[in-house]
């Protein structure tokens, strides 16, 4: 039995119940939620659902292969504290809402492994992280280690044959597993959420000869920090996806940092961007930048060809990699295209005359050899073991030095100022995140901003603290997906090889960030075929985005089949665009992509839905509308509505009734869709809502 204190809380004014000290021997129960009952057996933490047990965790961390035993147990209120007299660290289990979470308190070396829950049990069918498009799911009888980093060297991965780990970078470390024993209905999923920026260089969930361990290499927590990782068990959920929603709210639980902006009516916009058009135009320069047979009255011309071809005038002009002189030169213009800064605030501003916006290409860290930088910081540049792999860059800039934040600052405000002297754009593109600096902190000016993801959420803060003070309504993108870096987009990455599948995993990943939109960010390695299966489901993921004018990349004509695609899906994206506050639902295994309303007179019905990966659909209070590119029969559901017209829009905009018939009961009708390619642009279905 525990000997029971009870004090004052005076703060508070309310009696708080401790417990002395006693052995960790003792048989425990801390919590119970959702069916899960939390017990604390020695050194293990045993959860148990239905009277079996399912997980089997060592609580005494391993660091620098030497394991830290816990031998005693307090108890304050709704946090149990474990210690020791033979060492310094402490162990902690703290009741917070309805989720347990762990961690441990002590001071550790630089550059620490430490290992949570070495040699544990999970009685799992199947495990699942989220680091990239492959390393999803493992059985229990198969060895394996995922790890999640926030830098990534996409040369080696691919002499390694791992592919795409990096574009979803940093992804969430977060693993869940289907556990055994458990049916659907007693929902079967339960998750491990580490949230907050980490200064590791890379976490490891591992699953081998059937233990389960979480290893954090490379630890550099700041001067003064003792807390190690904090990790949250989260039970009850009904699929692997439920865990992400959970772990966007646990960081924002826990960095309150993150500041809430209000959504511009601009930011959901299309995306169009002409590079893959130049790659046709272009030849070596100097550097790694290349030299392009393109200047700005062809740029424009480019600009107006899309509009035509399209139908679509509102959308946002992105600026690829092209317009500055080198990497990490954004104060200079690329001569050989652009002229001037004179000449590009020219066209920045023709380009607002025409209602687009417009984006800027920035790499966080990447400078080449010929940038010219100033003087007083190129003894801040990071060398040598800093830079992952020697592909886009020759240095990394420093960010934990002032003279370094200070020309960034300048930079972006270039870029974004509508000053005189200034580019007046709009927001800004960030990319080629992966290439954060490597774990190396003597090479830091100030090794206190941490490193690995710690690291790059700071700078990514930063990026956006200087982008808002020059514009304040500047977007930022960006393909990092967890939720404590910063971003007011996450871009799907434009490269997503031969399947469609991969692309819609990392869509369905991207869907759990709270207050961010997605950019489909369909481009490079773009074809025909590649074409016709993005083109309709893209409205539905987030904003649509195109690559091209003439051309996909690899110089494959783009059709004019192609273009009528993307006038119709990009004007029934207009129609209804998505929206921080929209559901979204994407599950391949049951062909269902679709969103929904969330505020409005089209509260919880729906915004846009594609069928059968071809064929879309979008609401709006007055009508719906319907393209496609195939031919096929479609129930389409309905509002509580009464109809007025069912109508067929040709190409040539003649516009005629149109076939259809009521479904099995009021709230669907069926009708047939046609390919947009052919014939018509879409079909338009009117109605009255119900008041």
């Amino acid at each position: 039995m525990y000997t029971l204190e009870t004090t004052k809380d005076f703060k508070n004014q309310e009696t708080v119940t401790y417990e002395r000290k006693k052995t960790i021997n003792s048989d425990i129960e801390i919590f119970q939620a959702d069916g899960f009952i939390y017990r604390l057996k020695g050194k293990y933490l045993n959860i148990t659902k239905n009277s079996r047990e399912l997980l089997h965790l060592n609580l005494s961390p391993f660091i620098n292969n030497k394991i830290y035993s816990f031998q005693y147990i307090e108890k304050n209120k709704f946090c149990y504290t474990l210690s020791s007299d033979k060492h310094s660290f402490k162990g902690f289990l703290q009741v917070e809402a309805n989720n347990l979470a762990y961690w441990v308190e002590g001071e550790v070396e630089p550059g620490s492994e430490i290992v949570y829950f070495r040699r544990s049990f999970v009685s799992m069918v199947l495990m699942r992280t989220y680091a990239s498009d492959h390393y999803n799911y493992s059985t229990n009888h198969e060895d394996n280690a995922v790890k999640v980093t926030s830098t990534a060297s996409p040369i080696e991965e691919q002499r390694q044959s791992i592919v795409r780990t990096w574009h979803l970078m940093p992804a969430p470390r977060a693993c869940s597993f289907k556990l055994n024993h458990l049916s659907p209905s007693h929902k079967p999923w339960f998750g491990l959420s580490i949230p907050c920026d980490l200064p590791v260089s890379a976490t490891e969930f591992c699953n081998k000869s059937r233990t389960f361990s979480i290893r954090f290499n490379g630890y550099y927590p700041a001067e003064g920090e003792t807390k190690l990782p904090k990790v949250y068990f989260v039970a009850d959920l009904e699929d692997s996806y439920a865990l992400l929603e959970q772990h966007d709210l646990l960081n924002r639980e826990n960095m309150d940092s993150i500041p809430k902006r209000d959504f511009s009516d601009w930011w959901n916009r299309p995306i169009f961007c002409p590079s893959t058009d130049y790659d046709e135009k272009s030849k070596p320069g100097d550097g790694l930048m290349p030299i392009f047979d393109l200047s700005i009255p062809s740029f424009i011309e480019d600009v107006e060809y899309f509009r035509k071809k399209t139908g679509v005038h509102n959308f946002t002009v992105q600026i690829d990699g092209f317009w500055f002189a080198n990497f990490g030169d954004y104060l200079n213009i690329n001569s050989q295209v652009f002229e001037n800064s004179l000449k590009f605030r020219q066209m920045v501003d023709q380009l607002h005359g025409m209602g687009h916006k417009v984006l800027l290409w920035f790499s966080h860290f990447a400078i080449s050899k010929t940038a010219q930088i100033p003087e007083d910081i190129k003894d801040t540049l990071l060398k040598g073991d800093a830079i992952s792999f020697n592909f886009f860059a020759d240095y990394l800039f420093d960010y934990t030095h002032p003279k370094v934040r200070a020309y960034i600052k300048k930079c972006i405000t270039f870029m974004l100022s509508s000053q005189t002297g200034c580019l007046n754009a709009d927001g800004i593109k960030l990319d080629l995140g992966y290439l954060t600096p490597d774990i190396q902190k003597k090479q830091f000016h100030d090794p206190s901003w941490g490193t690995g993801d710690r690291l790059r959420s700071r700078v990514n803060r930063f990026i956006c603290e200087c982008a808002y003070e020059a514009k304040k309504d500047a977007l930022i993108t960006d393909t990092c997906l967890d939720g404590y870096m910063q971003t007011d987009v996450v871009r799907l990455n434009d490269e997503w090889g031969e399947e469609l599948d991969k692309y819609i995993e990392r869509a369905r990943k991207a869907v759990f960030r709270n207050q961010s939109l997605i950019d489909t960010d369909g481009g490079f390695l773009m074809y025909q075929n590649k074409f016709d299966n993005w083109a309709f489901l893209a409205p539905v993921l987030g904003v649509p985005g195109f690559y091209g004018v003439r051309y996909f990349d690899g110089h494959e004509r783009i059709t004019e089949r192609s273009y009528k695609y993307l006038h119709a899906s990009w004007n029934l994206y207009n129609t209804a665009p998505s929206t921080y506050d929209m559901e979204v639902i994407l599950d391949p295994e049951k062909n269902l992509f679709y969103r929904k309303y969330t505020s409005g007179r089209l509260k919880n019905f729906y915004s846009a839905i594609c069928f059968n990966r071809s064929c879309l659909v979008v609401y709006s209070t007055e009508c719906i509308r319907i393209a496609s590119r195939s031919s096929e029969l479609v129930e389409i559901p309905l509002p509580p509505s009464t109809i007025t017209s069912v109508k067929a829009i040709t190409w040539d905009n003649t516009v005629s009734s149109y076939d259809y018939k009521k479904g099995p009961n009021e709230n669907s009708l069926i009708l047939r869709s046609q390919d947009a390619g052919e014939n018509y642009k879409w079909i338009e279905v009117k109605y009255e809502l119900n008041s």
